[in-house]
């Protein structure tokens, strides 16, 4: 069984994400709208540049990234050997396969 503020963490992660996901996505529009004017061959000064990513710092905490959210067992906690079809680890998956209360899952034979 994994920390229970392991998995807090995690839930609290997932709610800022949702919150903040409006916000999030106007301010990587003006990122990637300053990108283009900037291949396109447009002078752009230091200040508009630092100043777009300064907003995103100060608008959007780091814990409301995407990358930092981590797969876990729904039932144990387990962050390896986690299956996506099933949302459970491999240990969970084992269990519930055996006791048949998994549809479709068969212990291979051979």
């Amino acid at each position: 069984m994994a920390k229970v503020g392991m998995i807090h963490r995690d839930i609290k992660r997932k709610k800022l994400n949702k919150g903040k996901s409006k916000k999030i996505a106007e301010l990587k529009t003006a990122q990637r709208d300053l990108r283009k004017r900037y291949l396109a061959g447009e002078e752009l000064t230091l200040e508009e540049m630092m100043d777009v990513q300064f907003k995103f710092q100060k608008q959007v905490p780091r814990a409301a990234s995407k990358v930092r959210f981590r797969n876990r067992c729904s039932q144990t906690g387990r962050p390896r050997g986690f299956y996506r079809r099933f949302g459970i680890c491999r240990n969970v998956l084992r269990e519930l396969g055996s006791e048949g209360k998994l549809p479709g899952l068969r212990k291979a034979s051979w």
